[in-house]
């Protein structure tokens, strides 16, 4: 697991997840994202990336990501239309938590 919870973190290189390929949790809560990177590890299994500045969720985000079974991302501010259709394609969830967002709906698919 990488812990970088609690951080000001507001952009992440392209390359730093790059030697990290067997990562399988990563915590990146409480800092200052204002969208999910798109270089996460395919190996990772779990990602909290609650409470940053993340108001989207595109589309192919995750893809490729088919170990991922666990996203908790409440405490952003998602609006309706953040989250766009397919931003959670092939995966697996057990788990995912969008609470605290101003969301009214929830797009197909």
């Amino acid at each position: 697991a990488l812990v970088l919870v609690n951080n000001k973190i507001s952009k992440v290189h392209e390359k730093a997840f790059e030697p990290l390929q067997y990562l399988h949790k990563l915590y990146i809560s409480k800092n200052s994202l204002e969208e999910i990177p798109r270089n996460l590890p395919k190996s990772l299994v779990e990602l909290r990336i609650h409470e940053n500045k993340i108001k989207k969720v595109p589309k192919n985000v995750f893809n490729g990501h088919k170990s991922m079974n666990c996203i908790e991302m409440g405490g952003n501010p998602l609006e309706n239309g953040g989250i766009e259709a397919g931003a959670f394609d092939g995966l697996k969830l057990n788990y995912l938590r969008i609470s605290e967002a101003k969301l009214s709906g929830i797009p197909k698919g």
